[in-house]
């Protein structure tokens, strides 16, 4: 897992992300210097019949030796990188949802907060949000839409939510064919 044998290449592919995701999983600490060792050896390791993966290497020492017994991925000393990547993501999503708990509440599981939040941003790059009814709406279009989303998911119908979706997108003059009516009235000329 941590390195992968290439028989074509005849080398090893180093799999940091892949083991440290793995590690997290399973609560163990990834100690970045011990990993590194672990490839070292692997890479040298050159008996034909026995070829060891710097997996192996790793688990071995960290579940065997008594100074690495009790440790949890909390313990963990990561690289700089990674550290940097998963500290821009968490911050990012929290951000997200620190503004969708703002604008749509509590009460939902942050997986439907980055939804509403996600299709709310998207509703208002396409069309304008000028006062607090167009706000209200495109909130409204949100929740049904994720009303939507969850029906499908559960295999039940969805005509009475289309239908309010509709009503909804149809009050905002948001409706294809509105659209297209609109988009050719402005596009005549007077006389």
């Amino acid at each position: 897992m941590a390195c992968d044998y290439d028989k074509k290449t005849n080398q090893y592919t180093d799999n940091r992300e892949k083991t440290m995701d793995v590690l997290k999983m399973m609560d163990l600490p990834y100690i970045d210097s011990m990993y590194q060792s672990a490839l070292t050896s692997c890479a040298e390791d050159v008996q034909d019949k026995h070829r060891n993966t710097a997996w192996s290497h790793y688990i071995t020492v960290i579940k065997s030796l008594p100074n690495w017994r009790g440790l949890t991925w909390k313990d963990s000393e990561l690289p700089a990188d990674y550290l940097d990547k998963d500290e821009e993501e968490i911050n990012e999503n929290s951000r997200i949802l620190k503004q969708a708990k703002k604008r749509f509440g509590d009460g939902y599981t942050n997986a439907d907060l980055l939804f509403l939040e996600s299709e709310y941003q998207d509703w208002i790059k396409r069309y304008a949000c000028e006062n607090k009814a167009q706000e209200i709406l495109f909130k409204r279009i949100c929740f049904k839409e994720l009303e939507i989303d969850k029906a499908q998911k559960a295999k039940r119908d969805t005509k009475e939510l289309d239908k309010t979706l509709q009503d909804l997108m149809g009050s905002m003059s948001l409706k294809p064919n509105q659209n297209n009516s609109n988009a050719l009235t402005e596009a005549k000329t007077f006389g």
